[in-house]
């Protein structure tokens, strides 16, 4: 009975740790076969290529996770739905704390994204 418990115990927390480690992606927009490589861009002036956006992307990620985890989630995600680019539209840090609840509070980062098709 004790092996039980300390194997679904184990279960239960690798399955948290890994919960944790995932920046999870919303993306709204048409899919293509995957690609490979996928270009990065923080502007539009930088874009030499003409292109068609395919979708709309939000990457989200608590206080475990940085900005760069989140646009590493955004490119793979964009990856998987055959973009050829990303363009990282913008980001946002919010830190939300209760005063009634002082011990509970938590940091949300977002950052909004186009996924890009070259023609």
């Amino acid at each position: 009975m004790k092996t039980h418990n300390f194997r679904l115990s184990a279960v239960v927390v690798l399955v948290m740790l890994l919960a944790m480690g995932c920046a999870p992606v919303s993306y709204i927009g048409n899919s293509y076969e995957p690609t490979d490589n996928v270009d990065l861009y923080f502007s539009v002036d930088d874009i030499k290529m003409e292109y068609t956006v395919i979708g709309h992307a939000l990457g989200v990620g608590g206080w475990q996770k940085n900005h760069k985890g989140i646009k590493e989630a955004l490119i793979k995600d964009a990856k998987e739905n055959g973009a050829d680019a990303v363009l990282i539209t913008g980001m946002e840090r919010e830190v939300i704390w209760q005063p009634w609840r002082p011990w509970d509070w938590h940091v949300d980062n977002e950052v909004t994204a186009l996924f890009l098709k070259y023609k």
